[in-house]
């Protein structure tokens, strides 16, 4: 069975689209996802106000006009672009060291970073070479159990007002475009294998991170977790 990641309702209840947003107070939590796709997404959770904003980044080359032509979105990915949401970093691939600054400059000092497990050993290679400041690397599971779990987090999170999405067109079609598919046990699991639609595919890359960057801030538990001392202590 196929259902939305979040009912569309409790997103435009969530969402802060007029006065003050809230504050980006520490800790800070980093949601990254470099699933394979072109785009590369990252998270950043303030569990303590809420504060839920994203980023995402494509290679320069062949260039965003192209990447919108290829995804059939019109000129969702050049509006983004204006508003600071997505980026180009690289050439043909997403280097993944400068995003991390990229995201340093944007979020702060990570105190919690959720990745996924799988991809351990390119995440410490490249927290590495961004000199990103000492943090707890949390190793999320996307299996059937543990993925789940996040999800279930990540939904109970918003339904309670826990999270407060800053108003942007890249959270808003990440959560339009998402969808989970759920098993006979009742375990969900955010679909990103089988989409006809590329551009349903990036926006999916971005819920990922956001997903783990809430369950990782609401102490939902990890895969594994360790302290990376790379940057500064």
């Amino acid at each position: 069975m196929e259902n939305r990641l979040l009912e569309a309702g409790t997103w435009e209840r969530i969402e802060v689209r007029d006065g003050v947003a809230p504050p980006a107070a520490p800790p800070t939590v980093w949601g990254i996802n470099a699933s394979g796709s072109a785009l590369v997404a990252a998270a950043g959770y303030w569990p303590e106000t809420g504060r839920l904003e994203a980023l995402a980044a494509f290679p320069s080359m062949p260039g965003l006009r192209e990447f919108s032509q290829r995804d059939g979105v019109g000129n969702l990915y050049m509006g983004m672009a204006v508003r600071g949401e997505l980026v180009t970093i690289g050439a043909r691939l997403v280097h993944l060291p400068n995003f991390l600054q990229a995201v340093m400059r944007r979020f702060g000092r990570p105190a919690i970073v959720a990745v996924d497990q799988w991809r351990a050993d390119l995440f410490l290679e490249s927290i590495a070479a961004a000199g990103i400041p000492s943090a707890h690397l949390d190793l999320r599971s996307t299996d059937l159990e543990k993925g789940s779990s996040d999800i279930k987090a990540f939904r109970e999170a918003c339904e309670m007002g826990k999270v407060r999405p800053l108003r942007s067109l890249l959270m808003t079609a990440a959560m339009r475009d998402t969808k989970v598919t759920t098993d006979a046990d009742g375990n969900e699991n955010i679909e990103t294998e089988s989409w006809e639609d590329e551009g349903a595919r990036v926006t999916t890359d971005v819920a990922v991170a956001a997903v783990m960057a809430v369950a990782a801030g609401r102490g939902g538990v990890p895969a594994a977790r360790m302290r990376f001392f790379f940057g500064p202590a």
